[in-house]
C-alpha cells in the first residue's frame, strides 16, 4: 500500500456498505470489468484501500498491472479497447 498519500482512499468496506463493486482494468491487455466486493473483503479485509486492490490481482492474460477504482453507478460498462483484443475480466 502507498504510505505517502495526501488523501484517504475509499476502502473495500465502504464500497460494500454502499452496495458497490470494484472496477478493474488490466493495463497489459485492456480487459476490464466489475469484481464483487465481498470476496475481496474476505481476502484483503474491509479496511483495504480500493486503489491498492489491483496490486493483489492477476489478469487472465498473466499480467499483474491492474488498476482498480469504485464501480460508480454511472459506469456504462466495458471501456473501449484496441480492436482485436478479447473481452474478459482481470483478476480471475
Amino acid at each position: 500500500m502507498v504510505a505517502n498519500r495526501k488523501y484517504r482512499p475509499v476502502t473495500l468496506g465502504s464500497l460494500a456498505d454502499q452496495g458497490m463493486d470494484v472496477w478493474a482494468w488490466c493495463n497489459g491487455c485492456f480487459k476490464n470489468g466489475a469484481r464483487e466486493t465481498r470476496p475481496l473483503i474476505a481476502r484483503l479485509g474491509r479496511d483495504f484501500p480500493v486503489p491498492d486492490v489491483g496490486s493483489r490481482m492477476r489478469c487472465s492474460c498473466g499480467k499483474r498491472d491492474i488498476e482498480t477504482r469504485p464501480n460508480w453507478p454511472d459506469n456504462l460498462g466495458v471501456i473501449t479497447r484496441p480492436a482485436g483484443s478479447h473481452a474478459g475480466h482481470p483478476g480471475q
